[in-house]
């Protein structure tokens, strides 16, 4: 939570108190000291609820579920940031035991992608052969060889009959780089347990 938000609860608080301690005081009920004793109590709650508060965003720093390990919004936005230019140093993450190093590059003339190396190394072999490192870390592009003279000589007329011809002859191509942030990280959330900052 930031110092802004804390001040403006506090000023809330304070003016809640003043504004009941006043209803109070000219309800006659009480004078206009016992109203301060009476705005004293909501104080304390606010003060205990803003507490609780800035424990809370404290502790959102790593949220596990079911044994997950998963980063927050706030920390994604950290690492999206610090892919944003070629020359800065990008990022590294602990991705279930792999220490994984992120970083923006120059993929052609117009076009930037983010790289990465695991545990400081990157292998030809992981986008040839099915491993590890490819299943958690390689961004998978599906193709297909299926050209619009293939589907009329196969007499595919049909969105599905395409779809069939086309799944029919496709095949997977791994990539050393992402271009696109957000499918990288629901990649890396969906096929990893534990991500966090190194």
């Amino acid at each position: 939570m930031s110092l802004r938000k804390i001040v403006l609860l506090l000023a809330a608080g304070f003016s809640t108190g003043v504004v009941m301690a006043a209803a109070f005081g000219q309800m006659g009920t009480r004078s206009f000291t016992a109203g301060g004793e009476i705005c004293f109590v909501p104080m304390v709650l606010l003060l205990v609820w803003v507490g609780w508060m800035i424990r809370g965003e404290s502790r959102k720093v790593k949220k596990v579920e079911g044994g997950v390990t998963i980063m927050t919004a706030e920390e994604w936005k950290k690492v999206d940031k610090s892919l944003k230019f070629v020359m800065s140093r990008g990022t590294t993450l602990k991705i279930d035991g792999y220490k994984v190093h992120l970083f923006l590059t120059q993929k052609s003339q117009f076009q930037n992608a983010i790289a990465f190396y695991v545990n400081d190394e990157f292998r030809g072999k992981w986008l040839m052969e099915d491993c590890e490192e490819r299943r958690r870390f390689c961004c998978c592009k599906k193709r297909s060889i299926i050209t619009e003279k293939d589907y009329k000589l196969y007499g595919a007329r049909s969105k599905k009959a395409k779809q069939e011809l086309k799944d029919k002859f496709s095949y997977n191509e791994y990539f050393s780089y992402w271009t696109n942030f957000e499918k990288m990280k629901k990649h890396f959330i969906d096929n990893n347990e534990s991500i966090e900052f190194y």
